[in-house]
C-alpha cells in the first residue's frame, strides 16, 4: 500500500488542482462567526476599503445618498455592509 503523503506528493500540481476541486465540490467548508454573519464597517473603515478618506467618503455619501446607503445601528452611527460597498464598486466605478 502506497503511503498517504507519497501519494499526494506524487501528483501533479494540476492533479492536486482537480483534487482540491473536488473535495471542495464534496466536503463544505465551515464558515467562521464572522463568515456567517455579514460583515459591517464603521464610516472610517468603509471609506478605507473605498480607498478614500472619510471626508472625500461623507461627501459622496451626502452627493450620491441614493447610492450609499447605511444600515440605522442605533446611537453608535451607521455602518454598511461589505457587499454592498463591493456591489458598489461593480455597479458604479465612475463616483469612485
Amino acid at each position: 500500500m502506497i503511503d498517504d503523503v507519497a501519494w499526494v506528493e506524487s501528483l501533479s500540481p494540476e492533479a492536486l488542482q482537480r483534487l482540491a476541486e473536488r473535495i471542495g465540490e464534496v466536503i463544505p467548508v465551515k464558515q467562521t462567526k464572522t463568515e456567517k454573519k455579514e460583515r459591517l464597517l464603521q464610516v472610517g473603515q468603509a471609506a478605507e476599503f473605498l480607498g478614500m478618506s472619510t471626508t472625500t467618503f461623507y461627501r459622496k455619501r451626502e452627493k450620491y445618498h441614493q447610492i450609499f446607503k447605511p444600515l440605522e445601528c442605533g446611537e453608535r452611527g451607521q455602518k454598511f455592509r461589505q457587499s454592498d460597498l463591493e456591489k458598489l464598486i461593480e455597479e458604479h466605478p465612475e463616483i469612485l
